[in-house]
Parts: structure tokens; sequence; C-alpha cells
């Protein structure tokens, strides 16, 4: 399927950027001083990162497309590279951490840990867009299950396992209402989180600048937000429209249309949050010279291979993303080792699911 290519790039693009959304003072998931975050080792272990990230990239690309005509290649390459991304920043960052043992990089260097802001709270949701997904998955609901009895005419979409058409009135109301009903849970899901993480004290990490730790905390947490409710109006649209197809009498081209429409369109805000990330730590590392607070702690000892969290005596379950923006499970606690557990799973399940058909 076509639609993986850009899927691909965009997966690739990502890959590329960590270094450029991640935070100055932990090159490739490695805690570095302010003053060696410009080292030799740690500018020629990233541009190793890049190129080969590229060439990753480059090698999916032409890989998908010469075996686009098997069913399914385009997502089996896709996740190929998810895999192998992860495998090349866990080689890359190894020559840092090499030179940081052996020149004892932290050995005098003031350190400090964060500190919980709470006098001042995060962005606030964007509260409209999230009613608008709700309305739109009550819709999904309420007009399917009002007009279900009155839609006699065969779904060209489906057949039974011995060809036959399957009739859309014909379907048990429960089978027809499963897609609408998750659609209005991970539309209230989505809004959820939204409310959860104004609720949150997150530390400030110093960095050697306050200020500009400050600063790049309120960032982030405004573009989550944003974030957030694209992804939720997207997929809640994607999703309602998949369900009230029938209603509309589509040909199967113009439902393919639809999904790959759609499926570009869940790029844009992954795009936009890695592009406003990167602007923003490039203005952190043009003045990170101007003050000279306590660095950030080194705390790779709860960062396994440099970006899964794992602290036993935490009792957060989702902790600040160490590069880019956003949160991540902590595999110390259940319920994070539960989704780090589950997450493979899943990803192999839509792959088999969404793209092999």
């Amino acid at each position: 399927m076509m639609w993986t290519i850009p899927m691909i790039v965009a997966v690739g693009a990502a890959l590329v950027a960590v270094p450029r959304i991640s935070r100055r003072t932990v090159p490739l998931g490695v805690s570095v001083p302010q003053a060696r975050s410009e080292d030799l080792v740690v500018t020629r272990a990233i541009r190793t990162y890049q190129w080969v990230c590229i060439a990753l990239t480059l090698l999916t690309v032409l890989g998908s497309w010469a075996t686009r005509a098997a069913e399914g290649s385009g997502g089996l390459w896709l996740l190929g590279l998810i895999v192998c991304g992860m495998g090349t920043f866990s080689v890359s960052r190894l020559p840092i951490v090499r030179a940081k043992r052996a020149g004892s990089w932290y050995e005098g260097v003031p350190v400090k840990i964060g500190a919980v802001l709470t006098e001042q709270r995060t962005a606030r949701p964007v509260w409209a867009a999230h009613a608008f997904s709700l309305a739109v998955a009550m819709a999904g609901i309420v007009i399917p299950w009002a007009t279900l009895a009155t839609l006699p005419d065969p779904y060209p979409l489906e057949r039974d396992s011995s060809g036959q058409v399957v009739r859309w009135g014909d379907k048990p109301w429960g089978v027809a209402m499963t897609v609408p009903a998750i659609t209005l849970v991970v539309a209230a899901g989505f809004a959820v989180i939204a409310w959860a993480i104004t609720r949150r004290r997150d530390p400030i990490l110093p960095d050697g600048d306050w200020a500009k730790a400050r600063s790049l905390r309120d960032e982030s947490s405004r573009v989550v937000q944003i974030a957030l409710a694209y992804f939720s109006v997207i997929g809640t649209v994607m999703a309602t429209s998949l369900g009230v197809t029938p209603l509309l009498r589509e040909s199967k081209t113009a439902v393919d249309i639809g999904l790959w429409a759609g499926s570009v369109a869940l790029l844009v805000p992954m795009v936009w949050l890695i592009a406003v990330t990167a602007r923003a730590q490039a203005r952190g590392r043009a003045e990170a010279h101007v003050r000279a607070d306590p660095d950030s702690p080194d705390d790779d000892a709860l960062w396994k291979l440099g970006f899964i969290y794992y602290n036993t005596e935490d009792p957060s379950a989702f902790v600040p993303k160490r590069m880019g923006v956003g949160y991540e499970p902590n595999a110390g606690h259940a319920l994070g080792l539960l989704i780090y557990l589950i997450a493979p799973i899943a990803i192999l399940v839509a792959v088999v699911v969404f793209v092999l058909g």
C-alpha cells in the first residue's frame, strides 16, 4: 500500500531529528555536563547516528517501493525501520558513554535536582477541540443507531466467508456499534489525558540555565496540548467517517482515498511537534552560555538504553520524556511496565490487521 511511503519518510525524519528535539545535556540519551555537550565525541556520535538513520530511511523507501506488489510489505518495512532506528540509537550513544566514564565528566561539576514549580500551572487543554471530538463521536453512535433498521441495501465492502454480501441492516446492533463506541472512548480518553497533564507538577531540570529550562517546559506543555487536541479531532473524524460509510454509500475507492488523506493528516501534528520542539531547543542552545546555574544531575542509571525510564522508587506511572516533549511510562511502575509489554504487541497487531488486511 503506497500510503506507507509517506509514513516511512515521516518516521525516518523523526529518527533523524531526535538529537535536535533533545536537551543539549542529554545527547543520544546520555547525561553530560553543559560544558561537555559540544565535545568532539558527542558531535561525532550524533552525526553518525543521523547519517545511519538517513541511509536506513532511503533503504526502507526503496525496499517498500520494490516490493509494493506484495500485500502488506510496506508495513513490514516500516516496522523494520523503527526497530533498526532504535538499534542505531543504542549503538551510536556508546562512544559518549565510554568517554564520559573514562574522563569522569561529572567530577567537580555542581549539579542540582530539578525544582517543582507548584505555583505555575501548565498550559490549559484546548477544550473546544475536545468538545468537537466528543460531539462527532456521539453523532457517530446516534446516526447509525437511528438508521440501522432502515438500511437494507447491501454494504459492498463486506462479504462473509462464503463470498455473500453482508447487509448492513442484518448486522447485530452490538457489532454495528463497536467502532463508534471505541471512537467515543478514545475521544473521551484524549480529553482526560489533556486534563490530567494540567494536574501534574513536573520538575524543571536546570541544565545550567533555570530561566531557559522553565521556558522550554512551558512551551513543551503548550505544544503537547495542541497536539493532543489535533490527534483527537482527526482520529475521531476518521473513525466516525468509517462508521457511517454505509449511510454515505461511497465506493471502496472513495473510502481508500479518505483513509490515505486521513493518514497524511495525522502526520501534520507529528511534523509540527518536531519542528516546534527543535526550534525551542535551538533557542536554548543559542543562549546556553548566558547563565551559569547548576547542571542537571547525572541520571543515566534510571534510563535504560537512554530512553526507557526504570525507577521502582518513583510513584509516577508516567514521567516527562527525556528527549522531545510529552510523557512516557515508568517501567519500574506496574502500570508503566504493563504498557511497555503491551505496546509491541499492539504495534504488531496493527501491522497485521491494518496493513495486511
